[in-house]
């Protein structure tokens, strides 16, 4: 990201001083370039690489006046000269000349430098994580691993979701379009800075609506500079997290060594660095309430609560052994109903615990190395090229659930290369190209496979190993996820022309990529759940074996999804006085969906029988089919997004700006969102209220077949008998995902009004409201789920075994959890930030921001996915409330402070000098709370047990549920008032809860980073020193609780069981030049 240094020559009187010679020199490279004072004093230099520079501008009958200022990447530095009258060849230093405030555009923006990214305590050394010292940014997820290539940094900008952002290094995309988050930036010592921008950016700026994170690596010079590094974790150094017996261990080390300098004076420069990552440690805990020993024998006479006898819902008889006997009597299972799964879980993988509460530490090894390499070279005055080399690899076991079950096996491994040419026609007329390649890896595997048949289950384990997981709500779960292989490649090139005319810049380019992934995965849906609603308690459920639902994931889902991305813009930035300047652009940028390379989406009209498969289900349709493009959805080719800033300097000296700007933006569906649409490659059976033994032949459903229907043919065939068709290639009823035709691009609309001002050479004030409006944003809803009304096939009542009878089309064929991917989702955000910011001088440096602000949105998964669908598919308006990731206040800032006197008493010196302490701080309220059934209450079949709201009892409202806490104990144990809704056993079936969404804030969060270092000088070269520092993260061990439990029927209702880490410390050991 280059940026420009421009300002205005005056004499003492204030007069404009047209034709001054303006020479910018980047230090330690020698690269100059100039520019000429037009007739109203103004310079622009264009597309300077980041830097140190010295700035000189000198005219004949002047004093010559010289200056040094840093530029950051992307930035428009501000740089004004008062010249004196001299006939003497004098030179004149001036010192705080650059400006902290923007007078040329509306962008609203925030920098980390490289003091901040080298000297502030950054927990896990992953430099995204710094964004959390920015306004209007929260929820930083940015960890020092990736465990997948669909993993990495993501934050939550301006009311944006995660998969909003886009992610660039040193001007190459560098964003994982598959999941539309970015990939992990090289370590911290191979950074130079970070910039996120986060509103009304300019039209050269695109792919997605949220923010623009730019990170630039550092560059080698004619000096030789580097450092050594070994950053080292010890659990000594640590407190364990509130829930935890004891703190877990950990011994972690990350040792590396940059280094830069020249191949050849002042044209070919080098960088390189290399990090390795060991971390020996035990995941976090996670809390599990597991039966206690009379339970396991199922005695539940001390549960305070009845337990009734499951009732079969083919028989509709109680359950009983084969004596005749009652499973379930008097809060007392019989040994004899017992189900052997059960048993066979309970000895291999549930534990004993004389309180009931299992807290899970396990190994989890992690190792990783990251490589960085950059060649920059100035081939002539006129052309500079560089190249950028990355690599991250990553591996880690780690085992899933709150309970030991399997251990995943996690690998990545990410490469990106890359080159920029900037080549200067003139001093008016420049192009800089980009072209880059980026390649990930991953796969994910299950080294302990526990086949559902080893555990007494008539289940297969399915393609490529899928095994079984088990929720028992609101008690324990063992989890299992893959195995997958992803594989993810990324052709990005750009081309960026700049020209100036008088009082106008011109900016055109042209920006391409080419992306497509290789997914190859098994059916992950599989699946059981026991809620309780059979016996009224999720562990006796469990225990006989009467599980609420049963997700059978089948097929192969593996996807090979490919899209290209072509997009142009111009922008001008046009000064209309000295004083104002206007940008307006206007990008384009067509939405060309993505494609499966086999041509394997669906798509779905309502009494449609394909041409293509006619032996297909009526209403599922195929590439081919009249109607239905190679990409399901169509091409949007009027994506014409305007861009509109002004920037009005109020006194005309660079210290007082007023600023607006409008834009549209389109944001990106990620790949993994649209990749979903495969049947009939893969689908997914749903079975409800049956036996865990025997799944499908405890409800009287044929097993669905083995092996993947790899052609896509159905082999359906009519028949008289309900529904109506034979399917023997697939199982009926058809639950699968498919693209809504008239899908549209996502748009967003930013707004925002700013005030800066400069009140010294290095202390400044911020002030702004920023909106951001989101219309046809990209989210899943269930188009068939069942009414409440009696079978139309029996007559029979609404019931769990007669949904697919009830389901609004073609019943018995296309099933209730059926979802369309469309754009039928809204967005608002409104927010005030206030920022100061002191930059570094008399060796200390302060940065804080306070943002009030109200996100709402429509959607009620905000994550990049997008898949969770809605809480009432008949009535789309109850999903309108807070975003789940809404925090309305935000507080936080970042500091250092640096001994820069020098003693002259050898023994003070040896004491007292070199020392530095640096600290990050954050305070935030908590994020909403969504209060959900836990089960289908509405008996709507489309498994939206955790989205169905909740029942607010009557007369209460929604201050009731709110609690004031006496202490700690009181908040975990009831976080709100759980008396405040009606309990699930107590409602009709059929109806949906009357809650809003997101009705009040979860706990809120306070943390504070600190560093404390000092700088040794060693002999033998200047600058050579050793650094030896302490870093504590949450340094006050505050604690910082997740949220409790939102599910009415879960047993731990209203409870929190999990927090935050506790303090963690770091040792570190420098060696820099």
């Amino acid at each position: 990201m280059a940026g420009t240094i421009s300002g205005y020559i005056r004499d003492e009187s204030g007069a404009v001083i047209p034709g001054a010679d303006v020479r910018a020199t980047l230090i330690g490279q020698q690269l100059t370039r100039s520019a000429v004072s037009d007739e109203t004093g103004f310079f622009n230099l264009l597309a300077m690489p980041r830097g140190n520079y010295e700035i000189t501008a000198q005219l004949t009958g002047f004093s010559t006046q010289r200056t040094t200022a840093e530029l950051t990447a992307g930035e428009n530095l501000r740089v004004d000269f008062k010249m004196n009258l001299s006939q003497l060849r004098e030179t004149v230093v001036v010192t705080g000349a650059a400006a902290l405030v923007e007078t040329r555009s509306a962008t609203i923006s925030g920098l980390v430098d490289d003091r901040r990214v080298q000297e502030l305590p950054l927990n896990g050394r992953n430099v995204v994580e710094l964004a959390r010292t920015l306004p209007g940014i929260t929820d930083v997820n940015a960890s020092e691993e990736m465990a997948s290539t669909r993993g990495g940094p993501t934050m939550i900008v301006h009311g944006a979701s995660r998969g909003q952002n886009n992610f660039t290094l040193n001007g190459s995309n560098f964003t994982n379009f598959s999941q539309t988050a970015g990939f992990n930036p090289p370590p911290p010592d191979a950074v130079q800075e970070i910039r996120v921008q986060t509103s009304t950016f300019s039209a050269e700026y695109g792919n997605n609506a949220g923010a623009q994170v730019s990170m630039v690596t550092k560059a080698g010079s004619n000096e030789f500079h580097g450092s050594v590094w070994e950053f080292h974790r010890n659990d000594k150094l640590n407190a364990r997290s509130f829930f935890q017996p004891r703190r877990p261990e950990q011994r972690q080390n990350q040792a590396g060594a940059s280094a830069g300098g020249r191949i050849l004076l002042n044209k070919l420069f080098y960088f390189g660095s290399y990090q390795r990552l060991s971390n020996r440690a035990e995941a976090g805990s996670a809390q599990a309430l597991v039966p206690t020993d009379a339970q396991r024998l199922g005695d539940f006479s001390t549960l305070g609560m009845a337990l009734r006898n499951p009732v079969d819902p083919i028989t509709n008889r109680p359950f009983a052994d084969a004596s005749g006997a009652s499973c379930v009597s008097a809060n007392v299972i019989n040994p004899n109903c017992i189900s052997p799964v059960a048993k066979s879980y309970l000895d291999r993988f549930i534990p004993r615990s004389p309180t009931g509460v299992v807290v899970k530490l396990s190994p989890s090894p992690l190792d990783a190395y990251n490589w960085v390499g950059r060649l920059d070279y100035t081939a002539s005055s006129k052309n500079n090229l560089f190249f950028h080399y990355f690599r991250d690899h990553y591996h880690r076991t780690s085992s899933p659930g709150n309970l030991e079950y399997v251990t995943q096996d996690n690998l990545s491994d990410v490469k990106q290369y890359a080159v920029t040419d900037t080549h200067t026609f003139s001093s008016t007329f420049l192009n800089e190209a980009t072209y880059s390649f980026m390649y990930a890896d991953s796969f994910e595997r299950a080294i302990d496979r526990v086949p559902p048949r080893d555990m007494g289950m008539n289940l297969d384990e399915g393609y490529l190993g899928v095994g079984m997981s088990l929720n028992v709500s609101g008690q324990f779960n063992l989890s299992f996820t893959g195995p997958e292989r992803q594989t993810y490649r990324n052709w990005h090139w750009r081309d960026t022309m700049t020209l100036v005319r008088g009082t106008h810049t011109f900016k055109w380019g042209y920006e391409g990529m080419y992306v497509n992934f290789d997914l190859v995965r098994g059916n992950g849906a599989r699946s059981a759940t026991f809620t309780g609603t059979r016996s009224g308690f999720p562990v006796a459920d469990f225990l006989v074996g009467a599980f609420d639902q049963v997700s059978y994931g089948f097929g192969a889902a593996d996807s090979f999804p490919l899209i290209w991305k072509h997009q142009a813009f111009f922008q001008d930035e046009f000064k209309i006085t000295p004083r104002m300047t206007l940008n307006f652009g206007v990008r384009y940028e067509p939405w060309l969906p993505w494609k499966q390379e086999y041509g394997r989406y669906t798509s779905w009209a309502y009494g449609v029988q394909s041409v293509v498969k006619p032996d297909a289900p009526r209403g599922i349709l195929f590439v081919g089919d009249p109607g239905v493009p190679d990409k399901t959805v169509e091409s949007d080719l009027n994506n014409f997004a305007p861009r509109f800033g002004v920037a009005w300097d109020l006194f005309g000296n660079g210290q007082t700006v007023v600023r607006s700007g409008y834009g549209m933006y389109f944001n990106q569906v990620s790949g993994t969102t649209v990749h979903a649409a495969e049947a009939p490659w893969t689908g997914t059976v749903q079975l409800f209220s049956g036996r865990i033994e025997d799944p499908f032949g405890s409800l009287n459903r044929a097993f669905p077949p083995s092996g993947v229907p790899i052609s896509g043919e159905f082999g359906c065939v009519k028949t008289n008998q309900y529904p109506g068709l034979q399917c023997p290639l697939y199982p009926l009823p058809l639950n699968f995902v498919y693209n809504d035709l008239e899908m549209s691009t996502p748009t967003v609309h930013h707004v925002n009004v700013s005030f800066q001002r400069q009140v010294t050479n290095d202390l400044m004030f911020d002030v702004a409201y920023v909106g951001r409006f989101g219309y046809k944003l990209e989210g899943h809803r269930h188009f068939n789920p069942a009414r409440f009304i009696n079978s139309p096939i029996t007559g029979l009542p609404p019931s769990t075994q007669n949904i697919n009878e009830r389901v609004l089309y073609e019943p018995g064929i296309i099933g209730p959890t059926s979802r369309v991917l469309g754009s039928d989702y809204r967005s608002w955000y409104h927010g005030l930030e206030m920022k100061a910011n002191k930059r570094f001088s008399r060796g200390f440096m302060f940065s804080g921001f306070y943002t009030l602000s109200k996100a709402i949105d429509t959607l009620l998964d905000s994550g990049a996915g997008l898949t969770a669908g809605v809480a009432n598919p008949f009535d789309l308006s109850v999903m309108k409330g807070r975003a789940q990731f809404d925090r309305r206040h935000a507080l936080g800032f970042s500091w250092m402070w640096e001994q820069t006197r020098r003693f002259n008493n050898r023994a003070l010196e040896s004491v007292l000098g070199g020392w530095a302490v640096s600290g990050v701080h954050n305070v935030s309220s908590g994020i909403p709370l969504n209060f959900v059934m836990g089960t289908d209450v509405a008996l709507d079949g489309t498994g939206g047990a955790n989205r169905q709201l909740a029942q607010l009892a009557p007369g209460v409202t929604y201050q009731d549920i709110e609690l004031n806490h006496q202490n700690r104990g009181d908040l975990v144990n009831a976080f709100f008032n759980t008396s405040a809704f009606v309990p699930v056993n107590q409602l009709p079936r059929g109806i949906y809860g009357n809650m809003g969404k997101n009705v009040i804030s979860g706990p809120a969060m306070a943390r504070s980073d600190i560093a404390v270092m000092r700088n040794l000088k060693l002999p033998g070269r200047e600058g050579l020193r050793f650094q030896v520092r302490g870093e504590l993260f949450n340094a006050f061990n505050q604690v910082n609780f997740n949220q409790p439990n939102q599910v009415v029927s879960s047993a731990s209702f209203g409870r929190i069981t999990s927090a935050q880490a506790g303090r963690v410390g770091q040792l570190v050991a420098k060696v820099l030049w």
